[in-house]
């Protein structure tokens, strides 16, 4: 039986206001978990704008949900065909990279 995406949601972790670099001062965790229950989580680069980061990992998680998540490469190539901005935002490419990373994990705990 093969296991598909549920659900995925991205949490900010850290302060901003926690030194001269703000962007480092926290990051954002994506969490995938799968139709059976498992978990895997991934990392988004937070950039200077972590709120335009979720809403891209909101926007692109949707475009998953009900994919077999061993499915990690067609999964992928899917959405970057997809994804007109994609080449030009690093918001959208920290964005699905998460979520490769979160696919690849569960994969691996899966194996």
């Amino acid at each position: 039986m093969s296991m598909r995406v549920s659900n995925i949601k991205a949490y900010v972790i850290g302060d901003a206001n926690m030194g001269s670099a703000t962007w480092a001062s926290y990051g954002i965790v994506v969490k995938l978990i799968t139709s059976t229950g498992e978990v895997g989580y991934g990392e988004a680069l937070p950039t200077l704008r972590p709120a335009v980061v979720n809403a891209s990992v909101e926007q692109i998680g949707r475009l998953y949900v009900g994919k077999e998540v061993e499915r990690i490469r067609q999964n992928y190539s899917e959405v970057v065909r997809h994804d007109f901005y994609l080449p030009m935002s690093v918001e959208s490419v920290t964005a699905l990279s998460s979520i490769d990373m979160a696919s690849w994990n569960v994969l691996g705990k899966e194996l």
